[in-house]
């Protein structure tokens, strides 16, 4: 397992998972109607600006998911990650996590890092568990964009701080 830049090459897989409605059901950008052209702009603008988004590959660099620090603003960033169906259960997600958690905290010198989930989103959450992340309430977060009601009281936070990290990274 890798990570590394976005490649055009990795557009095709890309739409694959958007277009599967038991992966992109429960988040919140409307994935099912993007198309090629929406991939191969997104890998293109993943090159520049301030976002962070990462090609998840296996050991033949065949792309199986997008892990990214997104909305980084002073000292805290948006956590996201996406992995196609047939790479779930395979250990990308946990792994890919991992690396993009040390980025934040080593790299961009976070202090936060945050995430949320829809509350009906029971395989994210499940993993999330599994893995020992705690839901916070949304006040306790540091996050620079507007939220709506609806934003705050449909989705389980998540937020993990440099200390936590410290301490997790201490632990193994």
């Amino acid at each position: 397992m890798e990570l590394r830049k976005l490649k055009k090459k990795d557009a095709k897989r890309m739409l694959q998972w958007m277009h599967d409605i038991t992966v992109v059901g429960d988040l919140k950008t409307d994935f099912l109607s993007k198309t090629m052209f929406d991939c191969e702009e997104f890998i293109e603008k993943s090159q520049c600006g301030s976002d962070l988004h990462l090609a998840v590959v296996d050991e033949n660099d065949a792309y199986q998911g997008t892990v990214s620090l997104k909305y980084i603003q002073e000292k805290t960033a948006e956590f996201a990650i996406v992995v196609c169906k047939d790479a779930m259960g395979k250990g990308y997600s946990e792994w890919a996590m991992i690396q993009i958690l040390k980025i934040g905290f080593a790299d961009y010198n976070l202090d936060e890092i945050y995430w949320y989930v829809d509350k009906n989103n029971t395989r994210a959450l499940k993993f999330y568990k599994k893995n020992h992340y705690q839901d916070v309430d949304v006040s306790e977060i540091c996050i620079y964009k507007e939220l709506t009601e609806v934003e705050k009281e449909r989705y389980v936070w998540f937020r993990l701080t440099k200390k936590e990290w410290g301490e997790r990274d201490a632990d193994n």
